[in-house]
């Protein structure tokens, strides 16, 4: 962890992927204050080669991922080291025991270098190429992480007040979870999302639907798309089912 006394405001936003999709139907489906103003100053947690950070949110109705934006932070003055931000599915909701956890199958992930040197938090922001679907009642997880040697390191913000759940990985790579003190987040997306099954997302699921998830058999995510119906990391008979179940067309 990291903290500082340091109150100037930095309030530029790094954009570090290009905008795609329409600002119609957007909305904000989690997000925590600033970095600014809280008791311990400006704080945070280091992404390294040595920890990765991620924090969850839930979904409650049927979105389309848009972007997310998180504080930033570095503890080098000379050292712009890359960030690797990725959207992830939760442990328990893909099979992978009863402990929700980010589950390291990712549904679409970024890579940029930080955009400030020192203390001086910047906003950055990243933006969905592929738009992935966020499902009612499901969790997901922000997960940041750096190849960064320790002490050279970007720092992932911690909001000025306010609780989220979060994981912190171990030395052994396993991830700590609980709720504590929450990390800058914005997560945006646009309300809707196709019908499970729509794979070609022309209101049916029929025929085209069903020879594009043969075609995507044993593909795995981000690769695999919306031919992973059932959302569970790979594309298999499970999404069969599921798209049979949905079907509406010829």
């Amino acid at each position: 962890m990291r903290r500082s006394n340091h109150r100037r405001r930095h309030i530029a936003s790094a954009i570090v992927a290009l905008a795609v999709g329409s600002a119609a139907g957007a909305a904000i489906i989690f997000s925590t204050n600033g970095p600014f103003g809280g008791f311990f100053g400006l704080w945070g947690a280091d992404l390294s080669v040595q920890q990765s950070v991620a924090q969850r949110f839930p979904v409650n109705a049927d979105h389309r991922f848009t972007s997310t934006r998180i504080w930033l932070m570095n503890n080098s003055s000379s050292v712009q080291a890359p960030v690797v931000v990725q959207l992830e599915l939760d442990a328990v909701d893909i099979g992978m025991g009863g402990a929700s956890r980010p589950s390291g199958v990712a549904l679409e992930r970024w890579t940029f270098p930080i955009a400030t040197l020192g203390w001086d938090p910047v906003e950055h922001q990243v933006t969905s190429k592929t738009r992935p679907p966020l499902r009612s009642g499901r969790k997901y997880w922000i997960v940041a992480s750096s190849p960064a040697a320790p002490g050279a390191n970007p720092v992932w913000n911690f909001a000025s007040s306010g609780s989220a759940y979060k994981g912190i990985t171990q030395l052994d790579g396993s991830w700590a979870v609980g709720s504590s003190a929450a990390l800058t987040m914005t997560v945006v997306g646009d309300v809707g999302a196709p019908a499970r099954g729509d794979i070609d997302e022309d209101g049916v699921v029929g025929a085209a639907d069903l020879s594009l998830l043969l075609t995507a058999w044993g593909e795995t995510q981000p690769d695999a798309g919306l031919a992973d119906v059932d959302q569970n990391g790979v594309v298999n008979a499970g999404d069969l089912s599921f798209l049979l179940l949905g079907w509406t067309g010829g």
